[in-house]
């Protein structure tokens, strides 16, 4: 029997984010923080805390961004049966 999966995005028209600094915000030793599209600030720590409770279900956390554009984030997670 095939697995059936699906795909979570989350997309956004915001600022978007250079390439160099994708990894950068996955990793909590680093500043990960941007002003958004409204000067707005965040700590960080959700991309982290998202990646690591998809993690525990054998799932990644994926980006696509291109900056001053926007990004997508997805994962993929197996259907249930």
């Amino acid at each position: 029997m095939r697995e059936k999966n699906i795909t979570v995005n989350i997309i956004d028209t915001g600022v978007g984010i250079e390439k160099k600094d994708i990894e950068k915000i996955f990793n909590i030793d680093q500043k990960t923080s941007f002003p958004g599209t409204d000067s707005e600030e965040g700590t960080g720590l959700g991309l982290i805390l998202c990646t690591d409770m998809l993690a525990l279900m054998g799932a990644s956390l994926k980006v696509e961004s291109e900056k001053g554009k926007g990004s997508r984030f997805f994962f993929e997670l197996p259907l249930a049966e």
